[in-house]
């Protein structure tokens, strides 16, 4: 049996969670990566490299969301949302932006202003990554 090296097309199964071990996304069944390639976690393909098939491992992934961004709060007025919302303060809502649909979330309102978080909710936050190596094809 062979372990895994950069390159080689793997099988995985994962959950990820919050520092504060709230589940942010899980792949029960499988889930194919190119080990090394750039469209998966840098910790991840480092972390898969020499093991072995049915192998496990958590791992800590920083920022996957990217930085924290200040200028991606902001106000709008609330002349420009849907008659029908009345947002409160927590809620999060999809907002048209720049022709995009966007989640945002309301950090507070004086009203006719809300003031919005178009940041990922996990933004500039790590997450765990618990794995299993299913299998190298």
């Amino acid at each position: 049996m062979d372990k895994a090296k950069k390159g080689d097309i793997v099988i995985i199964s994962y959950i990820t969670k919050s520092i504060k071990n709230k589940v942010i996304d899980s792949c029960k069944q499988s889930e194919k990566l190119i080990v090394g390639h750039r469209s998966s976690y840098p910790e991840l393909s480092e972390a898969i490299i020499g093991m072995y098939p049915g192998d496990k491992k958590i791992i800590k992934i920083k920022q996957p969301y990217g930085p924290y961004k200040n200028s991606l709060v902001f106000d709008i007025d609330k002349i420009h949302l849907s008659d029908d919302l009345d947002p409160k303060t927590g809620d999060e809502l999809l907002l048209h932006l720049k022709d995009k649909i966007v989640p945002v979330k309301v950090l507070g309102i004086n009203d006719p202003i809300i003031t919005i978080d178009a940041n990922h909710l996990m933004a500039g936050k790590d997450m765990f990554m618990d794995f299993k190596l299913i299998n190298i094809i």
